[in-house]
């Protein structure tokens, strides 16, 4: 316990710190010396910053980036890092902000690569003959498609995945007990067309969050530093800060868990606070997808009758 409330303390610290010392809006690449000057300052046992550590940054970052392998290929990496490694090799010579400038460069190509493909895939029904499998969980470990054709076959596959959940998912909304191939089936157009906007919005929020590409870049390579030096050394946001200190807060109304929603709509629990109602319940794990919530003396709600946006309120 005394070493969770220690890790606890030193994660408020840095944001603290480094909020109280950002002095320049919408550009936290330049935080990146002074997050690594606090957890060199805090931390029980910091990394030596070598080349090892700094290749590790880089996985970190394309992880962070790219969690389910659908833009970049390992190709990409091994350019990108015979380019920019340089740029994150020497602690004292950090130069976070022309790396990031750099890689808002490739993954806007990838984005643009991305939404042709998709429309491409999707203009016609796609086969679902043959028996394939589609891996979605502990991916952090697994190598990027080599090139290009492999990274067809993933999109290819992973658009499958969706569209096939997707029929699943319409047959069930109109309460019909037929669920054969034939019927399931016929809400393939239907389902194509849904994925194909889900997917759009999906890149488009990638491209253009609101506080630009750059910025989104930053933060995950200011998480990516931060998660290299140890699992349990995190970056935050402004919001996520703001939303960390409203999960402690005594007075906030917060069952102590965050939630996002999933590529296919769902909407499910992204993290749960240590020391929470959620937490201490032992019942709320992240990754657990929510199907209904249900408010004293009302009838359950479907959490597909909800966005993302409305289920936060």
């Amino acid at each position: 316990m005394a070493f969770f409330f220690t890790r606890l303390l030193f994660v408020i610290s840095l944001f603290s710190y480094l909020r109280a010392n950002s002095q320049v809006k919408n550009s936290s690449c330049q935080n990146a010396a002074k997050l690594t000057a606090t957890i060199r300052k805090y931390h029980i046992e910091p990394h030596l910053w070598d080349d090892t550590f700094a290749k590790k940054i880089m996985k970190e970052f394309f992880n962070t980036l790219d969690p389910l392998r659908l833009y970049f290929t390992q190709k990409d990496i091994t350019d990108f890092s015979l380019n920019n490694l340089a740029l994150i090799k020497d602690e004292n010579k950090l130069d976070a902000c022309l790396f990031v400038t750099a890689a808002s460069k490739i993954l806007e190509a990838k984005l643009n690569e991305a939404v042709l493909l998709i429309e491409t895939k999707l203009q016609k029904p796609l086969t679902y003959s043959s028996a394939e499998s589609f891996r979605l969980f502990g991916l952090s470990n697994q190598e990027f498609t080599i090139d290009k054709s492999q990274l067809e076959k993933r999109w290819n596959q992973w658009l499958k995945f969706q569209t096939l959940n997707r029929m699943y998912k319409e047959c069930e909304i109109t309460n019909t007990e037929d669920r054969s191939a034939a019927k399931i089936l016929s809400f393939e157009i239907l389902a194509r067309k849904k994925i194909a906007l889900k997917e759009a919005n999906e890149i488009r929020r990638i491209k253009e969050p609101s506080n630009g590409l750059q910025e989104l870049v930053s933060t995950a390579l200011l998480k990516s530093i931060a998660a290299s030096f140890d699992p349990h050394t995190n970056y935050f946001t402004a919001t996520e800060m703001k939303l960390f200190e409203s999960s402690l807060s005594k007075t906030s109304y917060s069952f102590g868990f965050e939630l996002q929603e999933s590529r296919w709509g769902e909407i499910i629990i992204n993290g749960v606070t240590p020391g929470s109602p959620a937490w201490n319940s032992n019942k709320i794990n992240k990754g657990d997808v929510l199907v209904k919530v249900k408010w004293e003396n009302e009838p359950a709600v479907a959490t597909t009758d909800f966005d993302l946006a409305e289920m936060d309120q």
